[in-house]
């Protein structure tokens, strides 16, 4: 389905076949939500296409892009994750970047703002980003070997040994491993 214009073709129709999307090359990673889809370049930087209701593409905007944008203030990054209307990015230094829906705060950058349209620093240190396919809560894992969580915590999701609205700013997940 490409009704979100997530396929980055140029436009909304379905394809049941394999696509050339214009304007990509040398792409090391892909991130798909559920509406858009983020792709990491060779050279650190990022490229987002389709849906972007919640800013979830990065540009500052809310609107659509049928074709691959460069995410601006973004660079030397070595890794992406994505889930629903959430979007990450970790730099080489360890920085982690966050954009997009900010339910129950798992976007992890301590804002109470339901969204947000550009890259914010979410948190150092992070070694490997963990979404659900909810994109209601968040794993990191940090370069202290410990793992920390972000957003729901309804169903006890976060590690926490309890069950509430969760954390808009990473938590240590605790707990026997």
């Amino acid at each position: 389905s490409n009704g979100y214009a997530n396929l980055g073709i140029g436009s909304f129709s379905n394809k049941n076949v394999p696509t050339l999307i214009s304007g990509m090359s040398n792409v090391v990673a892909i991130a798909p939500g559920y509406a858009h889809t983020i792709a990491l370049l060779a050279d650190g930087t990022v490229k987002g296409f389709g849906g972007n209701y919640l800013g979830q593409l990065g540009d500052g905007t809310t609107n659509y892009h049928s074709t691959p944008t460069t995410i601006p203030g973004l660079s030397n990054v070595v890794a992406i994750a994505s889930a629903s209307s959430t979007s990450y990015a970790r730099t080489a230094d360890s920085s982690t970047y966050a954009w997009g829906n900010n339910s129950n705060g798992v976007l992890c950058t301590g804002s109470a703002a339901s969204y947000t349209t550009s890259p914010a620093l979410a948190t150092s240190g992070v070694t490997g980003i963990y979404t659900s396919s909810s994109a209601q809560s968040v794993i990191l894992r940090k370069s202290d070997g410990n793992l920390y969580g972000c957003g729901n915590n309804w169903s006890g999701q976060l590690g926490h040994s309890t069950f509430d609205a969760g954390s808009s700013t990473p938590a240590l997940v605790t707990g026997a491993w």
